[in-house]
């Protein structure tokens, strides 16, 4: 288990940065749903002709909890990078390669996205082979 210790924690934190997204668009939708009430429904219910039920009331409700769900899953992902940034920071003192990490699997950003920081930040070596090469070190030293 110790040596694909580092491995499942930086992908459970990929993973929750996932779900995390999800959510987020069903919050985004959940917005445009109230404020163009006439083209989206908010409740998921059948209409019915009973007016009583307030559709802000409703949204607030759904924004609430989706908001806790973000919440939760940012709190887990925290949790899993404090441990791998642990590992990582055991296992190489680059700077550079554990901000890499952090944008890759803390962020949630693709890998493309992370090359191109990296070069902005840092210099043009940063490529995308690079990215990977320096990945692939890292899980290698940790697994040792």
């Amino acid at each position: 288990m110790k040596e694909c210790e580092l491995y499942l924690l930086l992908e459970n934190c990929l993973f929750l940065n996932r779900e995390k997204q999800k959510i987020t668009d069903k919050l985004n939708e959940l917005k445009t749903a109230a404020y163009y009430p006439r083209n989206q429904n908010i409740s998921d219910e059948p209409k019915c002709g009973n007016e009583s039920i307030n559709r802000l009331d409703i949204y607030v409700i759904k924004q609430e909890k989706l908001e806790r769900e973000i919440l939760i899953l940012n709190k887990q992902i925290l949790h899993n990078w404090r441990i791998a940034c642990k590992i990582l920071k055991n296992a190489t003192s680059n700077n550079e390669e554990i901000e890499l990490m952090r944008m890759r699997f803390y962020l949630g950003w693709k890998w493309k996205k992370c090359s191109a920081a990296m070069q902005k930040k840092h210099g043009g070596q940063w490529n995308i082979n690079k990215v990977f090469k320096v990945y692939r070190l890292l899980l290698a030293k940790c697994t040792k």
